[in-house]
């Protein structure tokens, strides 16, 4: 009865961990695929504009080779500034806090899987004690 209690603790440990983050992979609720999203904070729809403009314009400078824009519209945007922008955006996006979830997840299930051994030397050892009082 204590093992099965201990164990549901753990998983209530577990299952709050994983409702009470706020950041990386998030459930969709409504999705039957079981997809997960992501969200990115911004300032306003101007940061919101550049830092997809700045994913774009990346692209093109990766496309083009060059290191700037050969259209005349894109030339007064500097290639060193959009990918630093890109480069912000991917730091943002690591997954940090989940990392860390994960990292308290699996602290939870190590100690289970070391009491269970322990549990089960015991358990051997009293089986060998008990066999050896026969004999």
């Amino acid at each position: 009865m204590k093992k099965k209690l201990k164990k549901r603790e753990k998983y209530k440990a577990i299952i709050s961990l994983l409702e009470n983050r706020k950041d990386g992979l998030q459930p969709i609720p409504e999705c039957r695929k079981n997809l997960k999203k992501v969200s990115l904070t911004v300032e306003d729809h101007a940061d919101y504009m550049m830092r997809i403009s700045a994913l774009l314009e990346v692209c093109v400078i990766a496309l083009d080779g060059q290191g700037s824009f050969s259209s005349k519209s894109l030339s007064h945007i500097t290639g060193e500034a959009s990918i630093g922008l890109v480069l912000e955006m991917v730091i943002d996006l690591l997954p940090y806090d989940q990392m860390n979830y994960m990292d308290r997840i699996e602290e939870i299930i190590d100690k289970e899987k070391q009491e269970t051994q322990k549990t089960n030397d015991i358990s051997r050892i009293t089986k060998l004690g008990h066999n050896e009082k026969k004999g």
